[in-house]
């Protein structure tokens, strides 16, 4: 292994970290659109495939992989990546790094966004907090692990008592039981479209890969405690956001779908790097072989973090890992 890639085996090396002060790329900035593609695309060279992948020097397996949640880890809080990030994501590959996008977002705003970084390479991701991991280019699903309907109905139909917005998902909608300013905004914010269908607990045919509550903080934290009480042995319930109370089978999270990925492209846990900032990203920085908190993560991720860099997300954080892990990759076109 090339002696510059050391901080991935050595924590050691990290321990400064915090109190660097990484450069921040302003000069240009790319936005995501509200449909989950990149305004401007650029062209990063010919790359093609899945455990490994064709460059200038032939074909080469992947080494590395670097696992980064999307909203406010990779981008900045207004949906921002900046132009060296994008650049510094595509040189990824062609230094044997396999990028993985982890997302709570839906199965189909993931796939348009990895699409958009990668439009020449099939990529894996984890949607859904883990419950699917999906393939770029063809939209395959690898791995599926999904809330028994059963389930999933009775979630349902004890959201509806409380008057509490829900709402579900397969891999290219999401549904919701009337129109509402919230579905609304959270169609825009991910890129999918919505149907509307009238009492979600009656029209769920399917096992769904993930309920969502959509609502008020204050009335989702007064709830939460009944909810796991009566549905904390089936499901697995937690934050994402003050709004947004997930809710996904049990054995699903981030770091699970991590390993199945890092096992399936045969990368070892110790040469995995995951990046976070939020309660559902917990696992997956703990898991990894590398866990980073960027600087405005939450605590809880903090606390499981090896590192925290000195940068948000968005704005420099991922630069710092690169400096860290990855200085040889730097310097490659």
């Amino acid at each position: 292994m090339p002696a510059g890639w050391g901080c991935i085996l050595e924590r050691s090396g990290w321990t400064t970290c915090g109190k660097s002060s990484p450069s921040r790329a302003t000069s240009s900035l790319w936005r995501v659109s509200p449909w989950g593609i990149l305004r401007r695309r650029r062209n990063p060279g010919p790359v093609t495939g899945k455990s490994t992948f064709t460059g200038t020097g032939g074909e080469v397996r992947w080494e590395f992989l670097l696992a980064c949640d999307l909203d406010d880890t990779l981008l900045s809080g207004d949906g921002v990546l900046p132009e060296e990030d994008l650049r510094l994501l595509r040189r990824a590959v062609r230094c044997g790094i396999l990028p993985v996008v982890a997302s709570g977002r839906p199965f189909a705003s993931v796939r348009r966004v990895v699409e958009a970084f990668w439009p020449d390479v099939s990529l894996p991701f984890i949607a859904f907090n883990g419950a699917l991991v999906g393939l770029s280019g063809t939209g395959t699903v690898l791995f599926s692990r999904r809330v028994p309907r059963v389930d999933a109905c009775r979630f349902l139909e004890w959201a509806e008592r409380h008057g509490l917005f829900a709402q579900t998902y397969d891999e290219e909608y999401f549904y919701v039981p009337s129109e509402d300013d919230r579905a609304e905004r959270y169609a825009r914010n991910v890129g999918i479209p919505y149907r509307v269908v009238g009492p979600l607990s009656r029209f769920l045919s399917f096992d769904p890969p993930k309920v969502l509550l959509h609502d008020d903080p204050i009335r989702l934290e007064e709830h939460y405690p009944e909810a796991l009480r009566l549905f904390g042995d089936r499901l697995s319930l937690f934050f994402s956001k003050p709004q947004y109370l997930e809710v996904v089978h049990p054995e699903v999270d981030k770091g699970m779908a991590l390993a199945w990925v890092a096992e399936r492209y045969g990368v070892p846990r110790a040469r995995v790097v995951a990046m976070g900032d939020s309660g559902n990203d917990v696992e997956m920085v703990r898991w990894a072989g590398t866990g980073v908190a960027v600087a405005n993560a939450r605590q809880e991720v903090k606390e499981v973090a090896s590192v925290v860099t000195g940068a948000p997300g968005g704005e420099g954080a991922l630069r710092e890992v690169f400096e860290r892990c990855f200085p040889e990759c730097l310097s490659r076109p």
